[in-house]
């Protein structure tokens, strides 16, 4: 009986059952004085996704404008014009690098100032802790210019900046609070839930392989075969035509791999711990931070006639997860009870 009913109302089992034990167990709490609001962690959390969206339309407009910068100019020692004599291909690569970074920096904008304003801001420790982790993976990413030994100034100032904003954030977080929830069907729309939820969580797993997989390779072979046959070129060809412009297109591939895992496991961690019936942020927010990541990277590709069906592929089928997760998912996180921080009517309820 007992296995019976642990696969047939996993997963989640444990902490819906916290959850509603939390819900009739609890005291109505003493009205207290709020703190201020720069006491709090949430606003600062606020600030780095607003942060993070910035930046993101920075490295967007750069991609669809000018691609480098003139600190770029200067690393590589010509202009953007004549960067097309070395390889007429090679502009548009690297627009599409830029592009699909871009997408990717805005869409973790999304999640961070989602989980600030409707995780942080009630008290949810589990947003915190969501947000603690994929920001350590972004920041950290910065330390990949070991491997390819070019330090871009726009990416050190964007995290001198934002830096602040996330150990506020994290280390002033609110008063923290219990979910509270009577929520004990296993019904239709719970199914359909589980199974949304399954389909976020092997795309957020696939996030946070590409990532690092894309990471690894910027940081030390640079390119994929697909890449190579794109720019019908070799690196040892790109390496004689110009010594600094492997480093420059390493710190873009291994930049956005890196930014990728970080939204990856984002995704992943508010699919795990934020999945819970009526909570219909949490559907907007994946919709909308998954939409303009991907959108971006089909646009990039398209728009320089990169079109490989291999290298496309993922890009594809991540979509197609994309969609069949957020249909499952609706019923159970549009509709239905929403879980409360306020233990005060719970606990009348329960009496």
């Amino acid at each position: 009986m007992i296995d019976t009913s642990l696969i047939d109302a996993g997963p989640g089992l444990a902490k819906r059952a916290n959850e509603v034990l939390a819900g009739r167990t609890a005291q109505p709490e003493h009205s207290t004085q709020s703190r201020p609001l720069l006491a709090q962690g949430w606003p600062w959390a606020a600030l780095l996704g607003l942060g993070m969206l910035v930046a993101g339309a920075v490295v967007l407009w750069v991609g669809l404008t000018s691609v480098l910068l003139f600190y770029d100019e200067a690393f590589l020692g010509i202009s953007r014009d004549a960067l097309a004599t070395v390889n007429p291909r090679l502009l548009g690569f690297m627009r599409h690098d830029r592009i699909t970074l871009a997408g990717t920096m805005l869409s973790i904008g999304i999640l961070y100032l989602s989980l600030a304003w409707n995780g942080l801001r009630r008290g949810w420790s589990w947003a915190r802790d969501a947000l603690l982790g994929s920001a350590i993976v972004g920041f950290a990413t910065l330390f990949a210019f070991l491997g390819f030994h070019y330090v871009d100034p726009l990416h050190v100032t964007l995290s001198v900046c934002l830096f602040p904003l996330f150990v506020l954030g994290v280390v002033l977080p609110p008063r923290r609070r219990l979910h509270y929830s009577s929520d004990l069907d296993n019904d239709a729309g719970w199914r359909l839930g589980m199974t949304g939820q399954l389909y976020f969580l092997g795309l957020a797993v696939g996030l946070i392989g590409a990532g690092l997989t894309i990471m690894v390779v910027g940081a030390t072979r640079v390119f994929v075969f697909a890449d190579l046959d794109f720019l019908r070129s070799s690196p040892a060809a790109l390496a004689a035509a110009n010594a600094h412009l492997l480093p420059l297109i390493a710190h873009d591939r291994a930049g956005f791999g890196g930014a990728l895992a970080s939204d990856g496991l984002a995704v992943l961690l508010i699919t795990l711990w934020g999945f819970r019936r009526g909570e219909r942020w949490v559907w907007w927010t994946l919709l909308l931070a998954g939409f303009v990541g991907l959108a971006s990277g089909i646009y990039a590709h398209v728009a320089v006639g990169y079109l490989e069906f291999g290298h496309l592929l993922p890009v594809f089928f991540s979509a197609v997860v994309f969609g069949i997760g957020l249909a499952f998912s609706a019923p159970f996180l549009l509709r239905g009870e929403r879980a409360t921080t306020e233990p005060i009517r719970v606990a009348q309820l329960s009496a």
